[in-house]
């Protein structure tokens, strides 16, 4: 098996949205009884579905916990739930608390086919009664036309602007939904070459060899820093200095670089790519935070791509609940040629993505 270049390149995962937050003015708020939140998506691929997740930010309730209601509807013409299950077992309860801030929730059901490509919506039903003030959480800085959400006061009302936040999970684990996170917090994190540690980035390996050319990320990057590649042994691969005044503002934003060379990653082999300022002056980089592994599979490159870290000469820490944003880009792959081992694998999430 062979490397193949392609034109252009593109990235791997997705350049993700800047997503510093999930806040008070991006939810959707329920504070009466019997409104819903939705977030509306597509199926990722047929299977069974046995429970979803959704994740809550500022959460109020008296004589609570109270009784919530999650369900997988169907959508019409208009793109709104319908209020008709997508299946019979599509339907669960789940008790929300006062003390339930900033809480991702897993619901689960009665196993049930879903077919791939079905457009569906995942609702969040408040109570018939009581007094309450829930806010379901959305993306603030990633915003999507579809996906999209939508809020039932008196009817419904698509809600634009940021993504939703949840995921479906079938009886062999999460899968990824283009355009929805299942992101339980955001954190933000100030470093510099005084550190500990001094280094943040992406462990990932990939099941097919590419050809890697470029990385991308989101920093702020008020002081001047490396990116680096590393190989599986922890050896330099390829590094772009970056400057504080190769940026276009002062501002979190975007950076994609290109190496002076590349190098080719064999499949199934662990690679790490990795910010390192060069300063005592601090760079911020964003991250999200999961509840639990496994739901690291609703994400591009699943379990297999997850936070790095390493202070000075010392071995790199792996965290693996942590989405970093950070990647790379590469030009070429795998031409299935030669009868090499993993030549047919699917590359998890493989492609770029567009954001706002």
């Amino acid at each position: 098996m062979t490397v193949q270049r392609f034109a252009g390149g593109t990235f791997w995962p997705e350049r993700l949205g800047d997503t510093a937050s999930l806040d008070e003015n991006n939810n959707l708020t329920l504070d009466a009884a019997s409104e819903k939140a939705a977030v509306i998506f597509q199926i990722p691929q047929d299977g069974n579905i046995v429970g979803a997740v959704f994740t809550t930010n500022a959460v109020s309730v008296t004589a609570g916990p109270l009784t919530f209601t999650v369900t997988l509807e169907t959508v019409d013409s208009n793109g709104f739930p319908t209020g008709t299950l997508f299946h019979a077992n599509a339907t669960v309860t789940q008790a929300i608390a006062t003390t339930d801030d900033n809480t991702q929730f897993e619901v689960a059901w009665t196993s049930f086919v879903g077919t791939g490509g079905t457009v569906v919506a995942l609702v969040v039903a408040a109570p018939g009664a009581g007094t309450l003030d829930v806010d379901i959480a959305r993306m603030r800085g990633y915003a999507t036309t579809f996906p999209y959400t939508a809020l039932f006061t008196a009817s419904w009302a698509k809600v634009a602007g940021s993504g939703g936040v949840c995921a479906l999970k079938y009886d062999d684990g999460y899968h990824y939904v283009p355009g929805v996170f299942p992101i339980e917090t955001t954190t933000n994190t100030s470093f510099n070459n005084t550190s500990n540690p001094d280094q943040r980035g992406a462990k990932f390996q990939l099941p097919g060899p590419v050809r890697i050319t470029g990385a991308c990320c989101r920093v702020d990057g008020d002081a001047d820093f490396d990116i680096i590649l590393y190989d599986s042994g922890g050896s330099v691969q390829l590094t772009h200095s970056h400057t504080t005044n190769e940026r276009a503002g002062t501002d979190r934003g975007a950076f994609d670089y290109m190496f002076d060379g590349s190098f080719e990653l064999a499949a199934n082999t662990v690679a790490r790519i990795v910010l390192k300022p060069t300063s005592a002056s601090d760079i911020t980089v964003p991250q999200w935070n999961v509840s639990a592994v496994a739901l690291m599979d609703a994400f591009q490159g699943g379990q297999n791509f997850h936070l790095t870290t390493k202070d000075g000469a010392s071995a790199f820490v792996d965290t693996t609940t942590v989405v970093p944003h950070i990647g790379i880009i590469y030009d070429g792959i795998a031409d299935d040629g030669g009868g090499g081992g993993g030549g047919g694998a699917k590359l998890a999430g493989l492609g770029g993505g567009l954001v706002a």
